[in-house]
């Protein structure tokens, strides 16, 4: 047994990355056995261009950005853009901006996904006011422009694994559904992207398809 000034390291707790979330998010959504799950898809360090130039004789398009998640459901194709706020160190607070990875969601738009979503995730230490408020704010800007978009926002707790999905009815309301592995279904696909039907986004998605099964 050792005792008080042994060299026995310090136990550190470990800094989640968005990276993390996103393989705990994955691995929850596996064993609700939704379908096939993959995630951090960067399509640029696949056989896409090569691919594209035999089928097509246009120039292959941009395969940016990375997909953070991507999943597959019979003959749907989803991508979600996760986004992780912690608070600053020192700080309880935060300062991401509330539209943080509005961008990258609407990007995926381009690869003829059915459905994108853009989930942000907040520790557990982030305040209260402030988590609902940065939620609210960016569930509210989505609809009110009607960008073809989902949205949903979570607590994560770092100790037990645990995702809670919050409603977002109201900039008031703070209702936690049960975790994410556990509670109701919160993939309820509602905005289909248009870009689907352009001619790029089918082919684009054409060649997704063609590669899933090796993308990691």
């Amino acid at each position: 047994m050792s005792r008080l000034g042994d060299n026995v390291m310090p136990s550190v707790k470990r800094i989640y990355k968005e990276d993390d979330v996103g393989d705990i998010i994955k691995d929850k959504l596996e064993r609700r056995g939704i379908g096939q799950v993959k995630c951090r898809i960067n399509l640029a360090n696949s056989r896409f261009t090569e691919i594209w130039c035999e089928r097509y004789s246009c120039t292959p398009p941009l395969t940016q950005p990375e997909i953070d998640l991507l999943i597959k459901n019979e003959s749907q194709l989803y991508a979600v853009e996760i986004k992780y706020f912690t608070p600053t160190r020192g700080n309880k607070r935060f300062n991401y901006s509330y539209y943080k990875g509005i961008d990258q969601a609407i990007a995926y738009l381009r690869f003829g996904f059915d459905h994108v979503a853009l989930w942000h995730i907040f520790n557990d230490n982030v305040p209260r006011d402030q988590f609902r408020d940065w939620g609210w704010r960016a569930w509210n800007f989505l609809r009110e422009l009607r960008l073809p978009i989902d949205f949903t926002y979570f607590i994560l707790n770092e100790e037990s694994n645990s995702i809670s999905v919050i409603l977002t009815n109201s900039p008031k309301d703070m209702t936690l559904l049960p975790d994410l592995e556990e509670g109701p279904p919160v993939l309820a696909w509602r905005y289909p992207n248009p870009y689907k039907n352009v001619e790029e986004g089918k082919k684009i998605r054409c060649i997704i398809e063609t590669l899933l099964d090796d993308l990691k």
